[in-house]
């Protein structure tokens, strides 16, 4: 349950709670007019008591408003979620050639792409591409690169994992000898400029 999800509940918890103090309200002030216990005016404990139920229905109202807030908050995160996970209008496919004789693997697999999420900095590499390892596959433009090295197990040929590291300067190096195909998509990161 996340934090705004966890809010909402609290609040219909506390409307709760209210709905049942007004219920006791109503009890008692029946049971006090009939059964007084105390020598209390009649009209002045009624007085009070309904300045106490007004209290919490005006306090009721604000919590459903607050409630509803909170539901359409929820709502638009949800369809922002969505939206990013589907891609609207939210990825930006970033021109990245590829270098040192590595190609796009083919066969009907995706190609090389690079992708940057628009509204988090979030870059995304995917793609099944041939390569020589241990040479620079691609140089990522300065908007698209890591403060710092990262590294990436992405899986090639034979189905081997192989370290590729994606550097502060932008640059994209699988580590290794000799040459074969290597997946991409299993790196994403932030880009912080």
């Amino acid at each position: 349950m996340n934090s705004l999800e966890n809010k909402q509940y609290n609040f219909e918890e506390s409307e709760k709670e209210i709905k049942i103090k007004l219920n006791n309200i109503n009890i008692f002030a029946f049971k006090d007019l009939i059964l007084p216990e105390k020598e209390i005016d009649s009209a002045e404990k009624i007085e009070n008591l309904y300045n106490i139920q007004e209290d919490l229905i005006k306090e009721i109202n604000n919590l459903k408003l607050e409630n509803e807030n909170l539901k359409k908050e929820i709502e638009s995160i949800k369809n922002i979620n969505k939206n990013e996970l589907n891609g609207v209008n939210n990825n930006e496919l970033i021109d990245v050639k590829l270098i040192n004789g590595a190609s796009n693997y083919g066969s009907g697999f995706r190609d090389f792409k690079v992708y940057k999420i628009k509204n988090n900095n979030i870059v995304k590499l995917s793609g099944l591409i041939n390569c020589t390892f241990g040479k620079n596959i691609c140089n990522l433009p300065e908007n698209c690169r890591p403060k710092g090295t990262l590294i990436f197990i992405c899986m090639s040929d034979n189905n081997s994992p192989k370290r590729v590291d994606v550097y502060a300067n932008g640059n994209v190096y699988p580590y290794g000898s000799g040459s074969g195909w290597l997946s991409l998509d299993n790196i994403s990161f932030i880009a912080e400029i």
